[in-house]
């Protein structure tokens, strides 16, 4: 009984031996794996999350990812990865409706970062990249100074492509101003009058830009001393923007001027006045109201000033308004 004992003694410490034996050997695979890193895919799939490009720029340094994961925001700082090694760090510039804009602003590889295109999935490694041992390459970042957020060439555009060859990226500017109408006065000589001017200018090529301009006058003691005259004042132009140092900008135009004068009371004889009028004088009122309207053609000068991303002053000297105001480009 005691040799049965023994026995199975023997066998039990040989089984447990044995197990010991498996387990230490599956621990040291592990560590050697760790070491030659085979589990470093795993690793690297819980630190990023995969999103896809929708949009590369030409220079390939303004990139649209999606955001579906919703870890992206304004001003985070992340790393593009594709399979598990990385190709670009860059800064996400602006965030909604489930897309991310990103500047490039450091390269690791270059023929990585060429393989960007729209549609590629990527993965996505936020904040802190000391994880990653990586050689890079940097590339030069374009936003050096605060003076630098003025400049286009850091704007994106979260629906495309930045325009580069365009010294203003934005398609649209809308103004709003104060200035001269140039008139005549009762002698038919020429009369400035206050002018207030609503217009909207559309970049339609590179540089390009088609404007529609209102302009609304009272021109008072007009055609007659104690008469008054609405003039509305419909400009279309063609312009051509250049870049000028200080953010500012220059653009020449040329177009064509549609005037419309009215006065009510211009050529009605006033009953209820000692001194009425003769109809001599009515019919010059009616003539002055009639020369004060005109189809021209016209051609003048606009000058921008960006203060603030988004706004310009504003400056017109043309034959058609000569004033100042305010724009707002979108």
């Amino acid at each position: 009984m005691t040799l049965s004992m023994n026995r199975r003694l023997t066998q039990f410490f040989k089984l447990i031996l044995f197990f010991s034996a498996l387990s230490l050997q599956g621990y040291t695979q592990s560590v050697v794996s760790e070491l030659r890193g085979e589990d470093s895919n795993n690793s690297i799939e819980e630190m990023t999350f995969a999103e896809k490009v929708v949009v590369v720029s030409r220079n390939k340094r303004i990139i649209v990812l999606t955001n579906t994961s919703q870890n992206l925001s304004q001003g985070d700082f992340v790393t593009l990865l594709l399979g598990t090694e990385p190709a670009a760090r860059a800064l996400v510039v602006k965030s909604q409706e489930g897309k991310a804009g990103i500047k490039i602003i450091k390269t690791y590889s270059e023929a990585l970062r060429s393989r960007l295109v729209t549609g590629m999935g990527v993965r996505v490694l936020k904040g802190d990249e000391s994880q990653l041992n990586a050689s890079s390459g940097e590339s030069p970042l374009s936003i050096q100074s605060e003076s630098d957020l003025y400049s286009d060439d850091n704007l994106i555009d979260i629906e495309g492509e930045t325009h580069k060859k365009r010294v203003i990226n934005n398609n649209n500017i809308i103004g709003f101003g104060l200035g001269y109408f140039r008139g005549i006065d009762n002698n038919k000589d020429s009369e400035n009058y206050g002018q207030y001017s609503f217009s909207y200018a559309y970049q339609s090529k590179d540089d390009l830009w088609l404007e529609f301009m209102y302009g609304y006058t009272t021109a008072k003691r007009f055609p007659a001393t104690d008469l008054s005259t609405t003039v509305h004042n419909f400009v279309f132009k063609l312009k051509y923007s250049f870049e000028l140092p200080y953010y500012s900008y220059l653009m020449p135009y040329a177009g064509v001027q549609f005037v419309l004068a009215k006065s009510k009371e211009a050529g009605v004889a006033a009953t209820d006045t000692i001194d009425a009028a003769t109809q001599a004088q009515l019919d010059r009122e009616l003539e002055l109201v009639d020369e004060m309207e005109k189809t021209a053609i016209t051609a003048g000068v606009t000058y921008l000033k960006r203060f603030v991303p988004g706004w310009f002053f504003t400056a017109n000297v043309g034959m058609d308004i000569i004033g100042v105001g305010l724009g707002i480009e979108f």
